[in-house]
C-alpha cells in the first residue's frame, strides 16, 4: 500500500465486495490516463496546426526553393522549424520515441507515491535506500535517453534527403538543427521532473544538483549519439515509416545503447560503497561531458564528408 496507496482499495473491493472501493479504484487508475490522453491530443493538434500554418503563411518560392527561406530567416530556425512539422506529422514517428518522456513522467509520479520503497523493489539491492539519491541520477537518464528521434532523423527524410542535401547550408546546420529538436523533448523533461523526484525523496543540495546535471549532461551525450548512429547506419529506400522507426539499425541502437548505458551505471552504484558514490557521481558527470566532446567532432570532422555521399 505504501508504494501505491490505491492498492488498498483494490484489496477492499476484491475481498470484501466494497463497491464504492471499486469505483474509486476504477475512477483513481483510469481517470490519469484519460487526462493524460486528453491533454496529449490537444497539445499535439494545437502544436501541429500551428506548425502547419506557419508553412503554409511563408512565402514559398517554387524556383528558390528553401533557399529562399533560408535567406529570410536563419538557416537553423527554418530547419528547426521543419524538422518539428516532419516530427508530428507522423504519429508513428511521435509514438515510438515520446516514450522515454512519458516514462520519466510515471517514475516521478510513482516516486511521489512509493518514495524509497519502490527503488527497493526495482533494483533488489541490499540497503539501496541509502544510495538512492546516487541511483536516482542515472535511471532518469537512462530513461529520457529512451526518446532519441535523431538516431533516425535523417532516415525519416527519405526520398526528399536529396533535396535537404541540396539546400545552401552546412551538414552540420543540418545536424544540429535535429539535435536540438531532440534536445527540446529531452530537457525540458528533465527540468520539470527532476524537482518532482528531489521533493519526492528528500535529497540534499549534492544529490539534487547531481539529479539535474547528470541527465541535462545525458541527453546532449544521447542526442549527439543519435546523429552519429544514423550517419553510420542511414535507411533512405523505406516505404514504410514503421521499418524506419521500429526496425532499422540506426533505432534500435539510439534506444537501447543509452538504455543500457544509463540503466547499467543506476545498478553499478548500487553495489559500490555508499561513502564513494558522490566521488563516483562527479567522474559519472565527467566522463559524459568528454564523451559530448568527443562525439561532437565526429559530425563536425567527418559528418561532412559522409553526408555528402549518403545516397
Amino acid at each position: 500500500n505504501r508504494m501505491y496507496p490505491p492498492a488498498a482499495l483494490f484489496v477492499a473491493a476484491t475481498s470484501k465486495g466494497n463497491l464504492l472501493a471499486f469505483f474509486a479504484f476504477f475512477l483513481l487508475s483510469v481517470a490519469p490516463f484519460a487526462l493524460f490522453a486528453l491533454i496529449v491530443t490537444k497539445v499535439f493538434r494545437t502544436f501541429r496546426t500551428y506548425l502547419t500554418t506557419t508553412a503554409t503563411r511563408s512565402k514559398f518560392d517554387i524556383n528558390q526553393g528553401y533557399a529562399k527561406q533560408t535567406r529570410t530567416k536563419s538557416a537553423l530556425h527554418t530547419l528547426y522549424l521543419k524538422e518539428a512539422r516532419r516530427y508530428f506529422a507522423s504519429p508513428i514517428y511521435v509514438v515510438n520515441t515520446i516514450v522515454g518522456v512519458v516514462m520519466v513522467f510515471l517514475l516521478s509520479v510513482v516516486l511521489l507515491f512509493g518514495g524509497n520503497a519502490m527503488l527497493d523493489e526495482l533494483f533488489k539491492i541490499p540497503e539501496v535506500s541509502q544510495k538512492i539519491g546516487a541511483i536516482v541520477p542515472l535511471l532518469i537518464a537512462s530513461i529520457v535517453g529512451m526518446t532519441n528521434p535523431a538516431a533516425i532523423s535523417l532516415s525519416m527524410e527519405g526520398k526528399a534527403f536529396p533535396l535537404l542535401k541540396s539546400l545552401p547550408v552546412s551538414a552540420m546546420t543540418v545536424f544540429s538543427a535535429k539535435i536540438l529538436f531532440t534536445l527540446t523533448l529531452t530537457v525540458p523533461t528533465v527540468l520539470i521532473n527532476a524537482p518532482l523526484v528531489i521533493f519526492a525523496l528528500k535529497l540534499d543540495l549534492f544529490k539534487s544538483i547531481m539529479t539535474f546535471l547528470i541527465p541535462l549532461l545525458f541527453c546532449f551525450l544521447t542526442a549527439l549519439f543519435g546523429i552519429c548512429v544514423n550517419l553510420l547506419f542511414p535507411n533512405f529506400k523505406w516505404t514504410s515509416e514503421v521499418s524506419v522507426v521500429k526496425q532499422s539499425m540506426a533505432s534500435i541502437f539510439g534506444v537501447l545503447v543509452p538504455m543500457t548505458v544509463g540503466f547499467a551505471g543506476a545498478i553499478g552504484i548500487g553495489f559500490i560503497k555508499t561513502e564513494i558514490a558522490d566521488i563516483v557521481l562527479i567522474a559519472i558527470a565527467i566522463l559524459f561531458t568528454l564523451l559530448s566532446l568527443l562525439l561532437h567532432t565526429f559530425p563536425r570532422k567527418r559528418g561532412e564528408s559522409i553526408y555528402l555521399k549518403l545516397i
